[in-house]
């Protein structure tokens, strides 16, 4: 069996790890250059809003969040959003969707009949 290395002169001969550096590489990149455009449109979106006004566009689009998902869609402070989710939503400690918070009710009805108007 021939076992194949990258030459002195860093050029590779193609072998397994070659394609395994590659791949990693092409996913990497990928991730970045979605996560650059995804949420500096995001964030732009919500630049200069009021970080309540934030939170409700943020559930009208999903149903169930997590402190990480509205962090980077949203680009605002964990604690900003700590703040106001306290007073906003339910946080779900056990069960299907366990260390996510979901708007309560109230606001749920009102937010549905906005919708409506």
């Amino acid at each position: 069996s021939s076992i194949t290395n990258t030459g002195a002169n860093g050029s590779s001969s193609g072998g397994f790890g070659d394609s395994v550096q590659q791949f990693g590489k092409a996913i990497l990149d990928s991730q970045n250059a979605g996560l650059e455009g995804d949420l500096s449109g995001r964030k732009r979106k919500f630049e200069g809003q009021n970080i309540r006004s934030v939170v409700f566009e943020l559930f009208s689009m999903q149903r169930y969040l997590t402190v990480k998902d509205m962090r980077s869609a949203s680009g605002r402070a964990e604690k900003e959003l700590r703040e106001v989710l306290s007073d906003l939503a339910h946080f779900h400690r056990s069960g299907e969707n366990k260390g996510s918070w979901e708007l309560r009710e109230e606001f749920r009805k009102g937010a549905a009949a906005e919708k409506k108007k």
